[in-house]
C-alpha cells in the first residue's frame, strides 16, 4: 500500500511508496512507447515526465512551462497529454498552491500499471518472435519436392 508522501496540505494524496529504479524508469519508458491507444502528445508529454522523475520519491514536478519549452510546443498541448494521460490512469497529479506562488503540480505516474504494460510487451514480442522461428522452422523445404 502506498504511504503518504507529504505531511500538511499533500497528507491526503497517496503517492508511490518506494524509491524507482533506473530499469523502473526504462521499462516504464518502454511501455509507454509501444501503449497503442496514446497519442503522440500524450506520449511525449509522458516521456518528458519520466526524464523529470526523482529516482528517490518516484515523483516529478516539471511546470508545464518547461514541458512546453522542452518538446517545442504550446502549454495548452501539454494539458491536452496530460489529460490523456490522467483518463488512461497512467498519471495523477496535485497542484502545490497557485501558479503565484511558483508552485509546479507534483506528478505521480502509475508505476505499477507502467510496469505490468511493460511485462505484458514482453511477452507478446517474445511470443512473436518464437512464431516466427517457429514459422521458418516448419516450412516445407523445395528440395524435398519430386519434380
Amino acid at each position: 500500500m502506498p504511504q503518504s508522501i507529504a505531511r500538511g496540505p499533500l497528507s491526503s494524496w497517496k503517492g508511490p511508496p518506494v524509491a524507482v529504479s533506473p530499469s523502473d524508469i526504462a521499462k516504464a519508458a518502454e511501455a509507454i512507447n509501444r501503449y497503442p491507444s496514446l497519442t503522440a502528445t500524450a506520449r511525449r508529454v509522458a516521456l518528458e515526465l519520466l526524464n523529470s522523475v526523482k529516482r528517490d520519491t518516484g515523483l516529478a514536478w516539471p511546470s508545464e512551462a518547461r514541458m512546453a519549452e522542452a518538446l517545442g510546443v504550446n502549454v495548452r498541448t501539454i494539458r491536452r497529454g496530460k489529460a490523456e494521460l490522467r483518463k488512461l490512469g497512467l498519471v495523477t497529479w496535485i497542484r502545490r498552491g497557485t501558479s503565484r506562488k511558483g508552485r509546479t503540480p507534483l506528478y505521480a505516474l502509475a508505476w505499477d500499471k507502467l510496469l505490468n504494460i511493460a511485462v505484458v510487451i514482453k511477452a507478446k514480442v517474445k511470443a512473436a518472435r518464437e512464431a516466427a522461428r517457429n514459422r521458418f522452422r516448419t516450412a516445407p523445404s523445395s528440395a524435398a519436392s519430386p519434380v
